[in-house]
């Protein structure tokens, strides 16, 4: 991918979260938009995940799990204020009674999968 179209994923990525309710004040937001950028641009294996997170507190000089405990906060913290869109298409898969958010790394593997159904509308494939 081109910067131009680096730069528009990464747009719609936070335009997608804002949508879901998660606020820009946690550093969560910042880390978990950089995880789902990378989710979507690296061959999956098992340990994916986890790789992705090291790479990403490399990024920030702190530690996966404090990534991984970010973005739970920020996850966290919309859900039970509510202002995470729980309607939202891409909570389809959670029973309608649950109580209690998705785990971040659910919520990676859905959101990278909601964003790849619509990047050709934002990003035409090449």
């Amino acid at each position: 991918m081109d910067t131009q179209t680096e730069e528009e994923l990464m747009q719609h990525i936070s335009e997608t979260l804002i949508e879901l309710g998660i606020s820009q004040k946690y550093k969560g937001f910042t880390y978990v938009k950089d995880v789902i950028h990378l989710w979507m641009n690296t061959p999956i294996e098992d340990d994916t995940y986890k790789s992705i997170l090291k790479i990403v507190g490399q990024k920030y000089s702190i530690g996966p799990m404090s990534v991984n405990g970010a973005i739970k906060n920020a996850l966290d913290s919309a859900w039970f204020c509510g202002t995470l869109n729980k309607t939202h298409e891409l909570f389809g898969y959670l029973k309608s009674n649950q109580t209690f958010p998705p785990l971040p790394s659910e919520f990676v593997v859905a959101m990278a999968a909601l964003i790849k159904m619509k990047q050709d509308e934002i990003i035409p494939l090449k």
